[in-house]
């Protein structure tokens, strides 16, 4: 597991698998591994595989004050920089679903394609 600061918060995160990025924002309470541990290994063959868990979810820690989809979206963001080698393909469930579409209007750049579910 990796970690890294970002917007007054720790953010742990795993990655597996090679190839081109795909990060998994998770739902409301519940964290990256219990909302999609058990679809992970069918893409680690043809990608990189990069899971976050944002505040207050796993080992990631809540920042101080309100938590706002600003904080999350750049936690997000902060994980795609850190951990992939260009834009990533971004999916979402539920609450991630509204965190991965704020974090591809807000970073272009940083986003390939987007997949939004239940959200």
């Amino acid at each position: 597991m990796s970690t890294i600061s970002v917007a007054g918060t720790t953010v742990h995160y795993t990655t597996s698998g090679t190839g081109p990025g795909l990060v998994l924002v998770h739902g409301t309470s519940i964290g990256t591994q219990a909302n999609f541990g058990h679809v992970v290994e069918r893409f680690t063959d043809q990608r990189q595989v990069i899971s976050p868990d944002y505040a207050g979810c796993g080992n990631s820690t809540i920042p101080p004050g309100d938590l706002t989809l600003d904080i999350l979206v750049e936690q997000i963001a902060g994980t795609i920089r850190h951990a992939a080698d260009g834009p990533v393909d971004l999916l979402g469930d539920s609450l991630g679903a509204v965190v991965a579409a704020a974090t591809a209007a807000r970073y272009p750049s940083l986003v390939r394609r987007l997949v939004l579910v239940a959200g």
